[in-house]
Parts: structure tokens; sequence; C-alpha cells
């Protein structure tokens, strides 16, 4: 494309600068991104449970408070991100109902800093939360406490 056939857009440009095709291309495209948004971050809203399963192996972790607390962190971001994709979504689809075709819509564009940034916020958590997962003391699975099969009453002390 020649640099003076491509459209530069300028502050307070509306979508009647661009042609119909040209935006039609941009909501594709800019929906595309906005689900690809919500295929990561749903993959996310399980990874802390795959996570914890994969370091504990055979050794037990007491979950301490802010472990917890970080890891419900980290879901609510996730859910968020999910959830405000699909404002996203909707917003465009607003705008293609009156023929706009607009992704630079205020509400598209507010909505989609807060996918985005709900995301990156739910990921450092994610990080921070594995972070305290793997640096947490280990601690050996308690003994089996309970009596032969056969005998009764308490094994004796020897």
């Amino acid at each position: 494309m020649s640099e003076s056939s491509q459209i530069k857009p300028e502050a307070g440009t509306s979508p009647t600068d661009f042609g119909l095709e040209d935006r039609k291309e941009s909501i594709k495209t800019y929906v595309e991104q906005t689900k690809l948004l919500v295929a990561l971050a749903s993959a996310f809203v399980f990874a802390p449970a795959v996570l914890t399963s994969a370091i504990k192996g055979e050794v037990t972790r007491a979950v301490s408070d802010e472990q917890f607390w970080t890891f419900v962190a980290a879901e609510v971001l996730f859910v968020l991100s999910i959830m405000t994709g699909y404002v996203v979504l909707g917003t465009i689809a607003g705008s293609q109902v009156r023929g706009e075709h607009w992704v630079y819509r205020r509400e598209t564009v507010l909505s989609s800093f807060v996918q985005i940034g709900t995301y990156v916020v739910g990921l450092t958590v994610f990080i921070v939360f594995s972070y305290l997962l793997m640096t947490a003391p280990a601690t050996l699975p308690a003994q089996d406490l309970r009596p032969p099969v056969g005998s009764i009453g308490p094994s004796p002390k020897l």
C-alpha cells in the first residue's frame, strides 16, 4: 500500500471518514482479538487449580490466608476480564445495528481497556499466587493414625 493511499486517523475522526469496508474489516479484527482475550482469561480460570495440583505432588502444603486470598483475587480478575469481553462485543454489536461499524466508540474503547487491564492485573496476581505457592514450606503428609484392622482399641505403646 502506498503511503498516500493509507488512511491516517486524526483526533476527532468519525466513522464517516473511513470507507464502509474498512470499518467492517476493523470490526472483524477487533471481535477476533476480543474473543482471543476472553479465551485466554477463561483458560486462566482453571490454571490455579491445575497449578496447585501440579505443585503438590506427594507433599501437602497448607494454604495460608495470603495464598487463599491471592488465589481468589486472581480468579475474580479473570472472571471480570471475561465478562468485560462480552461487554466489548455488545458495544460492537450495538454500533453495527446502527450501521456505524466503528471500533473507536468511547464505550468500546473504555470496556476494552477494562478487559485488558483486568486480564493483565489478574495475570500478575496469578504469578504472585504461583510464587507464594512454590515458596511455601512443605510438610509431610499426615501419618495414618487409625488402629490396624482387627485390633480393638488403640495400639499399645512400646
